[in-house]
């Protein structure tokens, strides 16, 4: 990281400027999908059964890495299957010798099929045309899935003999992906035709607006897609590129699947729904569902097919990516359309991640009681639900201290944990749906600590105690008052991940800090600042940005307020304000320091005690220390107060 710019000496005129989109950053996403295996046509028509295909010879195909691909595995294979079904037959009489011709390679000969193929055009029948892929799929010959190189077209061309593999491997990926959309569409139209328009469903507009509304703009980018596939492959039965046609239709029109994936919830839950409460619905949807057009199969699997379709996209052009020559005109604009796919998938998945989230919130904040404490708005934006669950906090209840040998005795009461981004309320459960707080606080309020007694029990009541502790403290709750507690988790895992969950990040570089996003403080731009990198934040005067991350040499990472923007800029044009970052840090800094205090005054009462004793009161001393255990600390609370109680 270069060394921070000297801000500018202030003057009347300031100068902005206009940001522009860099094509380079739209960097190639790397998805965590199953191995990506061809698959080739089904031998039914509809897209379900296309996908199942694959994922069954993913799952048998799961082994050694093997150096073959396997559209030629499988041709070869049926190949021999087909040799061994047919009758012997003698071999062919001796035909006389002819010079040999060297072969080319595999570029060479892939350039001279295509030349021969258009100086050729009686390689296909005059009158004659190649099939479409809709046919191919609805059609299939010899109740087998159909490749490229089984086409007879393809097989009279004399083609397979004259290119190479890696070429041969390349056409069957293009060819792939223009008959997987044609058995993606077939089944996209069962949906809107079948399901869609059936009166009988007797649907209320809202009803069928949420089931169906969407499907409508899918089906048209799908029929658009294929349109301009189909004519490329009309063109020739050697597909020269498709890359061109997949980057303007990923650029211009596949967006719709984005509002599609982030409404599934919703569609879902209202299919649901519908089968939950009304017969009528149900009886017509098993009636529609066996029509032999559905092919056994249930609607709900044709309201997932655009979900499956858009993230398996990525995975179709990236067999095509991996097989063209590194540099090439088509090399770059492939890795422009597989980077635009993965982009839109990405979009598709936090589309649907975040109307799970706002579903959660809603159910969450419905079952929050807050009739014993202030009330407050849990609905907000920005706000999800980040853990929960169920944990112990220990509490100590002062009896007849005559009649206890031991002192006190410990109480346990069952506290169930919500944890938001930037909130964490603490409530008891009332019922199955409805919890009543007991306290919350700002989640930058809160600090952790894994609670460890270094002397073992001797009492009953300190066994009682058990593991997996650690201490919470909330800074300031919602009295603004400071409160510890002892909690206790089920496990040492659950513990863990408690910790984990309430601890900011730590970064491994001790020369950055790191900032989660509700705890990181905020700057504002004191100079203009002009972005000199494609990673860099471009400021203007009086900008607020909340810093994510700082460097020991000067340089911040934050995120511009006003419009969601995120780079690096110079630290120095800027000076940090107040927020809520700095009163958390601030109080922290003063609990520490009250911590430290309490100790130090206690220990030092302590030697000053021991110093004025005799011999004989250290005595009895030391046989009455015998009795108590002092050397361990725990915290606790009522809800008006911060107490600190010595374990006995």
């Amino acid at each position: 990281m270069p060394t921070p710019p000297t801000p500018p000496t202030p003057s009347g005129s300031l100068t902005y400027l206009n940001l522009e989109l860099d094509a380079g950053r739209g960097a190639t996403v790397e998805l965590d999908e199953p191995l990506y295996v061809s698959s080739h046509f089904a031998d039914e028509p509809l897209y379900q059964f296309y996908t199942a295909s694959i994922i069954q010879r993913a799952t048998h195909n799961q082994g050694p890495i093997s150096e073959e691909d396997g559209y030629e595995v499988i041709g070869e294979h049926r190949a021999k299957l087909e040799a061994a079904q047919q009758p012997p037959t003698p071999p062919p009489p001796p035909s006389p010798p002819a010079a040999e011709e060297p072969p080319l390679p595999a570029a060479a000969a892939a350039t001279a099929a295509v030349k021969e193929e258009e100086e050729e055009p009686a390689v296909i029948v005059p009158g004659d045309r190649l099939p479409s892929a809709m046919e191919l799929v609805t059609t299939p010959q010899s109740g087998r899935r159909t490749l490229w190189c089984e086409l007879p077209q393809v097989i009279n061309s004399g083609l397979l003999e004259r290119i190479g593999a890696q070429d041969r491997k390349l056409q069957e990926a293009m060819f792939e992906v223009i008959t997987s959309e044609a058995s993606y569409l077939r089944s996209l139209n069962v949906l809107t035709t079948h399901f869609m328009n059936d009166a009988e469903l007797n649907l209320s507009r809202l009803e069928w607006h949420t089931l169906f509304a969407d499907i409508v703009p899918v089906r048209e980018c799908s029929e658009a897609l294929l349109g301009d596939l189909e004519q490329r492959w009309q063109q020739s039965i050697v597909i020269r590129n498709i890359s061109d046609i997949l980057v303007e239709h990923a650029t211009k029109h596949l967006h719709v699947y984005v509002k599609y994936c982030t409404h599934q919830l919703t569609q879902e839950r209202m299919l649901t729904e519908l089968k939950e409460n009304q017969p009528h619905f149900v009886e017509v949807l098993k009636r529609l569902e066996s029509s032999p057009v559905c092919q056994s199969l249930a609607m709900h699997s044709f309201l997932m097919l655009p979900m499956q379709r858009i993230t398996r996209l990525p995975l179709l052009v990236d067999a095509i990516f991996h097989r063209l020559e590194s540099g090439s005109p088509e090399f770059e604009r492939c890795r422009l359309a597989l980077a635009t796919l993965n982009r839109i998938v990405q979009e598709c998945n936090e589309g649907a991640r975040k109307a799970e989230r706002i579903h959660e919130m809603l159910v969450v904040a419905n079952q929050l009681d807050f009739s014993d404490v202030k009330a407050v708005s849990i609905m907000s934006a920005s706000r999800w639900l980040v853990k929960k669950g169920q944990l112990q906090r220990l509490l100590w209840r002062d009896l007849d201290a005559p009649r206890l040998t031991f002192g006190r005795k410990i109480h346990k009461q069952t506290i169930h944990v919500f944890l938001f981004t930037d909130m964490l309320v603490l409530t008891k459960k009332k019922s199955d749906d409805v919890f009543v707080v007991l306290d919350y606080c700002r989640r930058n309020m809160v600090q952790v600590e894994e609670y460890i007694r270094t002397e073992k029990p001797s009492s009953k009541p300190a066994a009682e105690l058990g593991k997996n502790l650690f201490l919470l403290t909330m800074l300031q709750n919602h009295e603004n008052k400071t409160v510890e507690m002892v909690m206790s988790c089920s496990s040492e895992s659950d513990r863990t991940r408690w910790l984990e969950a309430v601890t900011p990040r730590m970064s491994d570089n001790p020369e950055e800090k790191i900032y989660e996003e509700w705890d990181c403080p905020q700057v504002q731009v004191i100079h203009p600042y002009v972005a000199t990198q494609a990673d860099e934040l471009s400021l203007e005067t009086a900008d607020v940005v909340n810093v994510l991350r700082k460097m020991v040499d000067g340089w911040y990472q934050g995120e511009r307020l006003r419009d969601g923007e995120r780079g690096w800029f110079p630290g120095n044009y800027s000076v940090e304000i107040a927020s809520a970052h700095v009163r958390a840090r601030n109080l922290r800094q003063r609990y520490r320091l009250l911590a430290l205090s309490a100790n130090f005054i206690e220990e030092k009462a302590r030697k000053e005690r021991g110093g004025k004793d005799d011999a004989a009161t250290a005595t009895a001393a030391a046989a009455a220390s015998s009795k108590k255990s002092t050397s361990s600390k725990i915290y606790s609370s009522s809800s008006s107060s911060s107490t600190i109680q010595s374990l006995q």
